[in-house]
């Protein structure tokens, strides 16, 4: 019995030995594999944050677009209630000179029914400066 349990016990010592040494092959493999996952993961991690990267430059880009179309949109409507008040002050300009255009027209007229009735030098006087307001309005 005793020699049965020796070469028992050596059989175990040389299976035990020749388990606990791994061969050439499988760490060469089990290297490679490491180096192939964490390139793989390597990679996938650079292009999240390249992604990232891209979607805050592409926020930054949309919100300074936002603001440069209100700023644009501010800046029209100045611009277009600048022209409304002077297109106004035109029109109230262009009234006021027809109106006085119109009253020295009268006035002119007037003063030289006047001196067809009595051609006196006031009268011709009044007439000369009606009619020259008149020149001045056109």
């Amino acid at each position: 019995m005793k020699a049965n349990m020796d070469d028992e016990i050596l059989a175990y010592q040389l299976r035990k030995e020749e388990k606990s040494k791994p061969s050439m092959t499988q760490w060469l493999i089990i290297i490679i594999l490491g180096v192939f996952i964490g390139n793989t993961a390597s990679f996938g991690l650079e292009r999240a944050v390249l992604y990232w990267e891209l979607k805050q430059v592409a926020m930054a880009a949309t919100a300074a677009m936002e603001e440069s179309t209100r700023n644009m949109a501010i800046e029209s409507a100045k611009r277009r209630k600048v022209s409304e008040a002077q297109t106004k002050q035109r029109q109230i300009q262009f009234q006021k000179k027809k109106a006085g255009l119109r009253q020295a027209s009268e006035t002119c007229n007037f003063w030289r029914q006047q001196l067809a009735r009595e051609n006196t030098s006031q009268n011709r006087m009044h007439r000369n400066e009606a009619c020259n307001l008149v020149n001045k309005f056109r």
